[in-house]
């Protein structure tokens, strides 16, 4: 488990220069949204989870997370 305080650290050595993406529902237009929640379901995610699911597939980025409902997921690469 990394402590608190080099979190920020860990973060930034493995997305290097690339600036934080955040991942709310209202950052995507409706037909993305209803998108994200076919796929969420194919894979076996909740909505919130799929949201970020769809983003990162569709982005080709990684999902940066200890949410254990990410174990297993094919189709993005999960850190942590």
């Amino acid at each position: 488990m990394v402590e608190k305080g080099a979190l920020r650290e860990v973060f930034s050595l493995i997305l290097g220069n690339s600036p934080p993406l955040m991942c709310r529902g209202g950052d995507l237009p409706l037909e993305e949204e209803a998108l994200a929640a076919d796929l969420a379901g194919k894979v076996g995610l909740d909505f919130d989870d799929g949201l970020h699911y769809y983003v990162a597939k569709k982005l080709d980025a990684a999902i940066v997370s200890y949410d254990r409902d990410f174990n297993g997921v094919e189709g993005v690469k999960r850190v942590f």
